[in-house]
């Protein structure tokens, strides 16, 4: 299987899955890359101790805005990890 479309899944989507999902941006920007909460805190940014965290890798998670996980995401996805 040739997998493009990746899609991290936590709870929030503040914390664990943006993490993941900037992390894998950094180490594959050749792939798309998403995620999503299962009961997510849709419209907020990352927390602040997550930004902290990821800025000690020099990654920018900065943009990140929240967001439930949706149908559509599952059904295009080649790759859910959660």
């Amino acid at each position: 299987m040739n997998i493009q479309t990746i899609l991290v899944v936590c709870v929030g989507n503040i914390c664990r899955s943006p993490m993941a999902e900037y992390f894998l941006k950094n180490n594959h920007p050749n792939l798309n890359i998403e995620s999503a909460g299962l009961s997510a805190m849709s419209g907020h940014s990352a927390d602040a101790k997550a930004i902290h965290c990821m800025d000690q890798l020099n990654i920018d998670m900065r943009p990140h805005i929240a967001r439930q996980i949706t149908a559509e995401m599952i059904k295009k996805s080649d790759l859910i990890l959660v």
